[in-house]
């Protein structure tokens, strides 16, 4: 019996399909569900922890069930962005999936969480089998995409595709000025190179929302624009605890060395250095990354983005495509290791017109 779920959430991901094995679930727990994905939309490490203690939850009742497994290690994935070890994520995000693929490998939403974790894996053939696997499965008729194949389309050097499925899909939904949705679009036409429509969308949705990733997009996007100083005008309205991502931690240091204030850059990377000595966050690779871009200390930049592929960290699967790594396009170190992920480098900003 294949059960329809509907859940009324933010963004435009509001529908799964996935066959129940047991019995329906219960309105208790499809509202839980609803709680889940609200929680984890926040893109925030404590909405993460709060969306896996409601799936523990439902899980005591439905230890089998396809979709609650498939969500759970879509959170797990998520999460290994944010800032906690990308391995040990990725680790339990692939455990989940392959136990709800071994149940409903009939599902387009199970086989779509598996596809990505074969996609940071690097699996690069079973990605591809699990994506064109969950393209012919049924899945609900408003439903385009899902962001985890827009990592997989930007790790193969389809970004234009990615974008006009998501414009796509926003196209679509009933609300699409959910800030989620039009993040994504912006994050995509950035990765594209369109940074004048990316710089429309991210601005007209900062309008209505002050969901913090919009901020670090479009700080992103000015940089990109060979404009550091505004990037950190930005960056520095993004409202948001230290705590509650990693995402930006290692920007205002990329932002003040591209600005000539390298001290202050120096003042990030010592930040990030202590965090990590005392063990109390644990500092993803990615960060450093930032930071050494803007104190220009390139071959250090290149060291770390291979720790980052080493973690297992996503983010890599963007490393052809991230604007400020066009700072490291003239290091051969930087085409070998993208060449050794199977990626290449091919961002470069599209005019308009």
């Amino acid at each position: 019996v294949r059960v329809i779920i509907e859940i009324p959430k933010p963004g435009y991901r509001p529908v799964f399909s996935a066959p129940d094995p047991a019995k329906r679930l219960n309105d208790a727990t499809k509202s839980a569900l609803w709680s889940v994905q609200i929680a984890a939309e926040k893109l925030t490490l404590p909405g993460f922890q709060a969306a896996l203690e409601l799936l523990d939850r439902i899980l005591t009742e439905y230890s089998n069930n396809p979709l609650v497994l498939a969500m759970k290690a879509e959170v797990h994935a998520y999460r290994s962005m944010h800032g906690t070890p990308p391995y040990k994520e990725i680790e339990t995000a692939r455990q989940l999936a392959e136990r709800a693929l071994a149940m409903a490998p009939e599902s387009w939403r199970v086989q779509t969480v598996y596809g990505f974790v074969k996609t940071v894996l690097r699996q690069w053939d079973d990605a591809r089998v699990a994506f064109e696997q969950a393209d012919v499965l049924t899945k609900p008729g408003n439903l385009y995409v899902h962001p985890f194949y827009m990592y997989y389309l930007v790790s193969q050097g389809e970004t234009a595709q990615a974008v006009r499925l998501t414009r796509q899909a926003m196209d679509s939904i009933d609300v699409p000025s959910w800030p989620i949705t039009r993040s994504d679009l912006g994050f995509l036409q950035l990765l594209d190179g369109q940074l004048e429509q990316a710089a429309q969308t991210l601005d007209a949705a900062m309008e209505d929302s002050d969901f913090y990733i919009l901020r670090i997009y479009r700080a992103i996007v000015q940089e990109a624009m060979d404009d550091p100083a505004g990037a950190l005008d930005i960056l520095r309205k993004a409202r948001l605890k230290w705590s509650e991502t990693a995402v930006l931690w290692g920007m205002k240091g990329l932002f003040f060395g591209l600005n000539g204030a390298r001290w202050r850059a120096r003042l990030e990377l010592l930040k990030l250095r202590m965090a990590r000595k005392l063990g109390r966050f644990y500092v993803p690779a990615s960060q450093f990354v930032t930071i050494y871009i803007g104190l220009g200390e390139h071959q250090k930049a290149v060291q770390s983005l291979r720790q980052m592929a080493e973690d297992c960290d996503p983010l890599i699967l963007c490393l052809g495509h991230f604007p400020f790594c066009r700072h490291l396009a003239h290091l051969p170190a930087f085409h070998e290791l993208l060449k050794d992920l199977g990626l290449s480098w091919q961002w470069q900003r599209k005019e308009t017109g």
